[in-house]
């Protein structure tokens, strides 16, 4: 696989020249091994998720593809026990940089799929908090992450959307909103639809949107992406 660049080595450390390669390999892999072999990967892949030498990006994207059915069922089961769930959870919520913070709410994302415990763990109140100063300082890269994290865990798992925004600084969201760059408003426009149906108080819903400089915003697109607004409009109106 190094020799036809589908896995690259760099620095020590390994990468895919593709995701699409990776699932292939991984899944067919998978389908395709005894039950000795299965046991091995199911072992390699709990050291690859907890080691801070592989990407959260990249880890997200491994638990994502990895199939629901035949013997990926069984991987699926098993392969995130609690005390890798307590490890991936706390390097997640150790990021602080926008990039990281992205990948990090891709990859928690993940992981009810896998263990469904961290539907208890993303309600403790330090991590309800941490993911509040999120949705907060949501820019160009955590908006549209954020935004499956709020639709896949405080509407559809029905987590406690009610204390989750106790703790959301309105005045600096709608500063993050209103001084985005351009690039920013379809993602954070994702964020704000899903986040103000989680919310359903219409007196709430409506204070946040008429505090939204729509005409600010449509200035930075116009000579750009103009549509990027009309969605954002769009959404609000459907609220």
């Amino acid at each position: 696989m190094i020799e036809n660049k589908i896995i690259i080595e760099e620095y020590n450390k390994y990468r895919c020249a593709h995701i699409r390669y990776a699932d292939f390999f991984i899944n067919i892999f998978i389908d395709n091994c005894s039950k000795e072999e299965l046991e091995y990967i199911l072992k390699f892949l709990r050291k690859v998720i907890v080691d801070e030498n592989y990407s959260l990006q990249g880890i997200s994207w491994v638990l994502h593809n990895i199939e629901w059915y035949g013997q990926g069922y069984y991987i699926r089961n098993n392969l995130i026990r609690d005390e890798e769930l307590e490890k991936i959870v706390k390097r997640c919520f150790s990021c602080n940089e926008s990039l990281s913070i992205r990948n990090a709410l891709l990859l928690l994302d993940e992981l009810d799929r896998y263990n469904e415990k961290i539907l208890v763990i993303l309600e403790k109140e330090n991590n309800l908090k941490r993911m509040a100063y999120w949705i907060e300082n949501v820019d160009k890269n955590t908006g549209y992450a954020l935004s499956r994290i709020v639709n896949d865990y405080f509407i559809n798992k029905r987590l406690n959307t009610k204390l989750l925004f106790s703790y959301v600084n309105i005045d600096k969201l709608l500063e993050s909103i209103n001084q985005c760059h351009y690039k920013a408003i379809w993602h954070i426009s994702n964020l704000l639809e899903r986040l103000l149906y989680a919310i359903k108080n219409k007196e709430v819903n409506s204070k946040i949107i008429s505090k939204i400089d729509i005409e600010v915003l449509a200035e930075k697109m116009r000579s750009v992406r103009f549509w990027c607004v009309i969605l954002l409009i769009n959404q609000l109106i459907t609220l």
